[in-house]
């Protein structure tokens, strides 16, 4: 009866092929050569591949170089039970991956110096890593699917030289927003020519829009439409534009000729009583001398627009007062609070006039 070593060291010939074909093998040599065999196996399996590693539930990914013993891969990459069944199949999806080994310390004057910036910072490495990925792992930055690297990722680092990782992502929001109304015009002759009249006053929509939104290192860059639904039409603007007979006169001929209180006095003590300088009233002055004279009645047969200011159409003067069409002192109210909304002052409302020829 034989011990378990000597049975260990029995032969067998189990017909494969040896370096001496005369040879047969032990039950020790014969583990040893399954073994290698299974080795070479893994190495030629995963040599060169980009491997996904789900570590920890993060995604993150593993380069397997030459250099790594294929059993150290699982054991780096993956628990017993947790290596998909088709990891095969994912040696083509990633662009880049973190490197799951470290380099050893470098001596004084090995690698190359690289600036990393990333992520608000700026890092200085020096490296021996073969790769800018490799580089970018080693210092624990991982690259995102979106994310923007100023240079490949396969090549080789270069000594002084920099790289910016640029994080991007996207993001869909959605927003209820005001949809504009249209105006439309239509022309009567039973209106005399160069009066306007709103028929039916306009109302903006609100549709619901959702965006894919693209932020760059946290800052939104852009945004596309991907799903517009309308929640409340817009309602059109209905204007009546006068094409009957008005009579003849120039753009601001008045229907009467007002004949009451200066209108000028009663604007200097207005201007005065906002705290404006008589510098903003010689700008009124003449932005008024040229709009209407300072005529009360003075009506635009082309635009409509009435009175001291020359209001568009004349009817918005009614929010200062009902005598609108007749008092000066209505309308002047009506104007100041305008150019004061507006411009902010009277040489304001003045100076862009001069520059386009209307306030």
């Amino acid at each position: 009866m034989t011990s378990g070593i000597e049975r260990d060291e029995a032969v067998f010939d189990d017909g494969a092929a040896t370096a001496d074909p005369g040879r047969r093998l032990t039950r020790r040599q014969r583990r040893e050569q399954t073994a290698a065999r299974g080795r070479r196996r893994v190495r030629h399996a995963v040599n060169g591949a980009v491997v996904l590693a789900l570590v920890g539930g993060t995604g993150a990914f593993a380069l397997v170089q030459d250099d790594v013993a294929p059993e150290d891969v699982t054991s780096a990459l993956f628990a017993a039970d947790d290596v998909p069944a088709d990891a095969a199949a994912l040696t083509h999806l990633s662009p880049w991956a973190s490197r799951g080994d470290e380099r050893p310390d470098l001596e004084a004057g090995e690698g190359v110096a690289l600036t990393i910036v990333a992520d608000g910072e700026t890092l200085e490495l020096r490296t021996a890593a073969d790769t800018v990925g490799e580089a970018l792992a080693q210092a624990g930055i991982v690259v995102g699917w979106e994310d923007e690297v100023s240079v490949e990722l396969a090549s080789a680092p270069v000594d002084g030289g920099e790289v910016r990782v640029v994080r991007v992502t996207y993001e869909s929001v959605t927003a209820e927003e005001a949809t504009a109304f249209e105006t439309e015009e239509r022309e009567d002759s039973g209106l005399a020519s160069g009066n306007r009249e709103v028929v039916q006053e306009g109302a903006d929509g609100l549709a619901r829009t959702t965006y894919r939104v693209r932020y760059v290192d946290g800052v939104e860059e852009s945004r596309e439409i991907q799903v517009q639904a309308t929640l409340t039409e817009p309602v059109t603007e209905i204007v009546r534009v006068g094409t009957g007979s008005s009579g003849s006169g120039g753009t601001t001929s008045p229907p009467v000729v007002y004949d009451g209180t200066d209108p000028r006095a009663i604007a200097l003590e207005m201007v005065a009583a906002r705290g404006w300088s008589d510098a903003e009233f010689q700008c009124l002055d003449a932005l008024w001398t040229r709009e209407s004279n300072w005529n009360p009645y003075a009506q635009n047969p082309s635009s409509g627009a009435y009175g001291i200011p020359q209001s568009l159409p004349g009817s918005k003067m009614a929010t200062a007062g009902a005598d609108w069409q007749t008092n000066p002192a209505t309308q002047i109210t009506w104007g100041l609070n305008y150019i004061a909304g507006r411009y902010g002052t009277p040489c304001g409302a003045w100076g862009h006039s001069e520059s386009v020829g209307w306030y």
